[in-house]
């Protein structure tokens, strides 16, 4: 049997996705049916009976994109084809559409409510993208909390990437001190700010602490740069992927035309310097999302472009990679590093170019700073003893 897929071509360089598409392929393997991707170019070049041939006309779209997602949804809708939407909330109900949600009104409740926990009163949101549906139920929630708090005032204190997370970090380091605490969208927006507040010669306000969604494995290599460090709030967003395969083949077997939506509970875990805690459920409701959107493209951001780039290069690097990084940014030239590893000087250079390639940067003096921006000797010596 065959597993149909759509995915936004922008997300699908993200971590996010990821584990997503993991947790789909997992549950795909185990029940033994096959994947089968759609893109522009394919529906380009061939009708929708072609595509699907004798399988029943389901589809699963995966994407944040305001804008994607109502521009795909009436062409596919049109053609006969029964849309599964992972991570995608759509407003109204539309015949044809089933979703598989993460409910990221508990998990922004969960977390709002541990940082409070934590002693916090003055909490601020970073890093929402307006063309993003997670971003906005991440926006909803917290105006909807902070509001119930006792102040009335919460659309002040989020601070929003129109497609430039740089100008998003200097809005944020602009009022830092009439807060005492950050909670970020994703993990970007939290490294992103904490790199831009190091450049500067800066750090957090004393008693200041970060909260950040995501699982990036940069933000535990940066804890060391900035006090406080980045506290990760990780979701398992393998369980969509996990659940998207279950409602494919519900779909399938079921004679009748239904729309269902299933959403996975979150089961938080902050990492905090010190342990990990589990959050309990807080059930409340969050008001109608917010409208009037400024449709960007949150990865054609430099800043952002650069983050994954860094990310990537760790995920992709060996262990020699790390100590060829780690011998050249303390001043030994690629012979006596070669040496010192029991390599040949054309493999260092080789390693080198190639994780020079990967970051887009084009000398030495480039790459140290990138180093120097997102790691330090400290980072590096936690990257190699891992």
């Amino acid at each position: 049997m065959k597993l149909f897929i759509y995915t936004e071509s922008s997300f699908s360089g993200s971590r996010w996705f990821n584990h997503i598409i993991k947790g789909f392929y997992d549950e795909a393997t185990r029940k033994r049916c096959e994947i089968k991707y759609i893109n522009d170019e394919l529906l380009s070049k061939h009708t929708i009976d072609e595509i699907f041939g004798s399988e029943k006309k389901i589809l699963v779209l995966i994407g944040t994109s305001v804008a994607l997602i109502n521009r795909i949804i009436p062409f596919f809708r049109n053609n006969g084809v029964h849309l599964i939407l992972i991570n995608y909330e759509i407003m109204n109900y539309l015949s044809g559409i089933s979703s598989v949600l993460m409910d990221y009104e508990q998990a922004t409740y969960e977390s709002l409510s541990y940082i409070q926990s934590y002693g916090k009163s003055k909490i601020a949101l970073m890093g929402i993208y307006p063309d993003s549906g997670t971003d906005r139920l991440k926006e909803s929630t917290f105006i909807s909390y902070i509001k119930n708090s006792g102040r009335q005032d919460a659309e002040r204190d989020i601070f929003y990437n129109n497609c430039d997370m740089r100008s998003c970090c200097r809005s944020v380091m602009e009022r830092i001190n009439e807060y005492d605490a950050l909670l970020c969208s994703n993990e970007i927006a939290a490294i992103a700010l904490a790199a831009e507040i190091r450049q500067q010669g800066g750090n957090f306000p004393k008693g200041f602490t970060v909260f950040s969604f995501g699982d990036m494995n940069l933000s535990k290599y940066m804890r060391t740069i900035l006090s406080p460090e980045i506290s990760v709030i990780n979701i398992d967003y393998a369980e969509l992927g996990r659940q998207a395969v279950l409602l494919y083949l519900y779909l399938c077997k079921n004679p009748e035309p239904v729309s269902i939506t299933v959403k996975v509970s979150t089961n938080i875990h902050i990492n905090l310097p010190a342990d990990d805690v589990t959050l309990h459920r807080i059930n409340q409701n969050a008001p109608p999302l917010t409208q009037n959107l400024i449709l960007h493209d949150f990865y054609n951001d430099s800043l952002v472009d650069e983050i994954i780039r860094f990310e990537n290069c760790i995920a992709c690097c060996d262990r020699l990679d790390i100590e060829i990084l780690y011998a050249i940014r303390r001043g030994f030239t690629q012979a006596e590093t070669a040496e010192m590893l029991f390599s040949s000087e054309g493999a260092v250079v080789y390693r080198l170019k190639k994780i020079m390639a990967t970051l887009a940067v084009e000398d030495k003096a480039e790459l140290f700073l990138m180093l120097d921006k997102y790691l330090t000797g400290e980072g590096l010596d936690k990257l190699r003893y891992e």
